[in-house]
């Protein structure tokens, strides 16, 4: 990887990329923050909007965005793309400190993820899909979240961890039974989010593997109700090969990557935007991705955990949730859960629900 020389280099609010692409395939070019409040010369000065659909990856302060047609780019306020980092799945509690080598180990494991053990399916639904998902999933949730969500005709899918009902926790106080009982009766859908809560990347597979299990069974005992069909990383994301082992066992398996997904979909590691405080993301900005969403046809999956007017930074105020879902169903987006946008797009036979009787 290159970096751009310090006389190229953009002021904090900005972030510079470049990336060439030859018959060997394509390079990436990490752009550090720096100095300077303009666009260096022969950069294309872009809107962050224009960034979504690329796959991104880094951390830091430091992004590498691999392009195609080996354009450089000038963009305001791109952060919001990577601060997950070093978490790029479903970001949750629990986010720790790591090293810079832990993060160069991190990203070698997340390419690896996101090209091996890929189930790609060709999106070739009549309308766009929109998905609003919940995890862990607190009260607030419940409360607010699906109610906002039913407002405008849609339905949600919470990614429940059982093993934390009840329980207070970074996001605030979790769901009880009667939540879950009342989702499922509102027409929202259930899905797994491991019994523990569990690290994919700092838990051994067999451990991971068994928190799944139990989370299916507590969904028998304590609801009555068959296993979910949909998975949602906690925390870190997917680790291959755990990816391969957890995709044998769901429907679909959703990870982040800040992006939505078009015209074709990996079922193993479904791409989300996080709608949380850390994330940054400026109202026109999600406004922008819901707009490309509806012209590409893509399926588009937001998720956030806690809804409240004072959130936490994994979660998001019940005004920003309102002001999202009104626009995507202005976009004339299909708004539904991970089931329902699964048949929409063709690209299952998905019969039942998981979380429902």
């Amino acid at each position: 990887m290159e970096r751009l020389g310090a006389r190229d280099q953009p002021s904090p609010q900005w972030l510079l990329g470049a990336v060439s692409q030859s018959g060997m395939g394509r390079r990436g070019v990490h752009f550090p923050v720096g100095v300077g409040g303009r666009a260096p010369r022969g950069i294309e000065p872009v809107h962050r909007s224009q960034l979504v659909g690329l796959e991104v990856v880094g951390g830091g302060c430091d992004l590498a965005l691999q392009l195609h047609r080996g354009r450089l780019l000038w963009c305001q306020h791109a952060v919001g793309l990577v601060s997950h980092q070093p978490d790029r799945g479903s970001t949750g509690m629990g986010a720790q400190a790591v090293s810079f080598g832990d993060r160069l180990q991190a990203k070698w494991h997340r390419q690896l993820a996101r090209h091996l053990d890929r189930d790609l399916r060709p999106l070739t639904g009549s309308m766009p899909v929109i998905s609003f998902t919940f995890d862990d999933a607190p009260q607030s949730a419940f409360e607010r979240g699906g109610d906002i969500v039913r407002a405008e005709g849609g339905s949600a899918t919470y990614f429940c961890s059982l093993g934390l009902l009840g329980a207070q926790t970074e996001v605030g106080r979790m769901a009880s039974l009667q939540h879950l009982q009342r989702a499922i009766h509102q027409g929202h859908e259930l899905g797994c989010h491991t019994y523990d809560h569990l690290d994919g990347w700092r838990t051994a597979q067999e451990t991971f593997m068994h928190s799944i299990e139990k989370n299916a069974l507590a969904f028998k005992t304590l609801l009555g109700v068959e296993p979910p069909l949909h998975f949602a990383y906690p925390k870190s994301g997917a680790r291959w090969p755990l990816k391969r082992a957890v995709s044998r066992r769901f429907v679909t398996c959703r990870g982040g990557a800040e992006s939505l997904n078009a015209k074709v979909a990996d079922l193993h590691l479904l791409k989300a935007c996080f709608l949380d405080q850390r994330a940054g993301w400026p109202l026109d900005d999600l406004r922008a991705l819901i707009d490309l969403n509806r012209r590409q046809c893509g399926w588009l999956i937001f998720a956030t955990h806690d809804v409240d007017p004072k959130p936490t930074a994994f979660g998001c105020t019940p005004q920003r949730l309102k002001e999202v879902v009104q626009h995507a169903a202005q976009s004339g987006a299909l708004l539904c859960t991970m089931t329902q946008a699964c048949q929409a797009m063709n690209l299952i036979d998905v019969t039942g629900a998981g979380g429902r009787n």
